[in-house]
């Protein structure tokens, strides 16, 4: 199957919630700071998952799109404040402006994944975009069910390190 084929097979109103075992995770790979996501109805639920990091001291981070020019750039932002919408009406958290390259972890939502750790997203490519260059840890929260064999990567793909799904954590080889 093609992306756009694996994206509206995969896409679909669901609920889950992210297990103990990404919490194992963070704690065996000693992040202190993390950007996660506000899910969309069909990405997997982090509340349990925030719960932990707040519990734990974790900094925490939230992508925030900006239009610059004709041109939406994703920015990172502390979580501090008030719940806000960037500019294509996502929430995100007000907060100062960081340079992401500071931040130990990337949880990054996916409508699919493949075994080799490449993802399929909502088709913007801000993720790819944006952490092209990073070196840091990247984690893909999807559904068990939603990782796939298909091979759909691109060249412009980023390839996560770690898959964390409602059932496991798959560490992605090099």
């Amino acid at each position: 199957m093609n992306k756009q084929e694996i994206r509206l097979k995969y896409k679909n109103n669901r609920n889950g919630e992210i297990t103990k075992s990404i919490n194992d995770l963070i704690v065996s790979l000693n992040i202190k700071n993390i950007c996660v996501y506000f899910p969309f109805k069909y990405e997997i639920k982090i509340n349990d998952l925030l719960t932990f990091l707040n519990e734990n001291n974790i900094d925490i981070y939230y992508p925030y799109m900006e239009k610059i020019n004709d041109k939406v750039v994703m920015k990172i932002r502390k979580c501090e404040g008030n719940i806000v919408h960037d500019d294509l009406n996502i929430k995100s958290y007000y907060g100062n402006e960081i340079d992401y390259h500071i931040i130990d972890a990337f949880l990054i939502p996916g409508i699919a994944f493949n075994k080799d750790g490449f993802r399929i997203g909502h088709d913007a490519g801000f993720y790819d975009f944006t952490l092209k260059d990073y070196q840091g840890i990247k984690i893909g929260a999807c559904f068990s069910d939603n990782i796939v064999e298909d091979d759909f990567q691109e060249a412009h793909d980023i390839k996560m390190n770690y898959l964390v799904s409602e059932k496991e954590v798959i560490k992605i080889g090099d």
